[in-house]
């Protein structure tokens, strides 16, 4: 299964066993998931896209996943936990895939 956006000027896949990092930002009002794959890339898709809904259903299956904390960050503007990094932009983490970060020795 995968993930596929095609918007007016961004746009790209992700498969699902492949995404590694799920991430909500707020930029000047406007809010986007952001997509990462195990290979770094990563899939901007507005929280308004037309089927974005959609993405729940395929959300819910990754290992982990707590549905209630995505609807939790939706419903708030800018949460206590989010990181700021730009003006008007903040970054939640969302999920994660275990094992999917950097090891160090």
């Amino acid at each position: 299964a995968q993930v596929a956006y095609m918007g007016p000027r961004i746009g790209g896949f992700v498969g699902l066993p492949d995404l590694t990092e799920i991430r909500l930002l707020s930029y000047r009002g406007r809010r986007v998931w952001k997509l990462r794959a195990a290979t770094g890339e990563a899939l901007h898709i507005p929280v308004e896209a037309d089927g974005a809904d959609a993405l729940f259903d395929a959300f819910s299956g990754l290992p982990g996943m707590d549905m209630a904390a995505l609807v939790a960050a939706l419903g708030t503007e800018a949460p206590s936990d989010s990181k700021v990094i730009a003006l008007n932009t903040a970054d939640r983490l969302i999920w994660s895939r275990k094992g999917s970060g950097i090891v160090s020795r």
